[in-house]
């Protein structure tokens, strides 16, 4: 019993290592599906808008135009930075010049991400983030609220 619970440590603890390695660098959002709207870079930034969220604005194109707006501005050009050192960053802009809006820490657990960091005003954030790799991109939610909210599923592609 003694051997099988040693066994099953060193496996838990190699699995998570594992993780971590992958997830070490900067990644940059290449598609985002956010309130019902697709927004795939990979594609000259194409855009698909679900079909709830097409009658939810079938008597306001101006207002679904504004909507598709605020995504692209909002989630499109994000970028997380995950550190050897367990620093992380996350960046709600093509340019990793501006401040970070997100910065602390997180470690890995079963596919999950736990961050503990501070937004720029000095909130404390945590936040549970389920991941996968999938053909060398990283999948993963944020703020999703089971029953509630799908939350916003990012693709991203390492950058260096």
């Amino acid at each position: 019993m003694t051997h099988l619970l040693t066994l099953f440590i060193i496996l838990t603890l190699t699995t998570t290592h594992a993780q971590k390695k992958k997830l070490i660098g900067t990644w940059k959002t290449v598609s985002v599906e956010a309130e019902g709207i697709t927004i795939d870079r990979t594609k000259a930034d194409t855009v698909s808008v679900s079909d709830d969220m097409k009658r939810l604005y079938a008597i306001s194109p101006v207002g679904l135009q504004n909507r598709v707006a605020d995504v692209r501005l909002m989630y499109s050009r994000n970028h997380f930075v995950f550190g050897k050192d367990g620093s992380f960053q996350h960046y709600m802009t093509g340019k990793m010049t501006v401040a970070p809006f997100f910065t602390g820490t997180y470690t890995v657990k079963d596919g999950v991400i736990y961050t503990d960091t501070k937004n720029r005003g000095g909130q404390d954030v945590k936040k549970e983030i389920p991941f996968k790799m999938v053909d060398g991109k990283l999948h993963l939610t944020l703020d999703s609220r089971p029953g509630t909210d799908p939350g916003s599923k990012y693709v991203l592609q390492k950058v260096k």
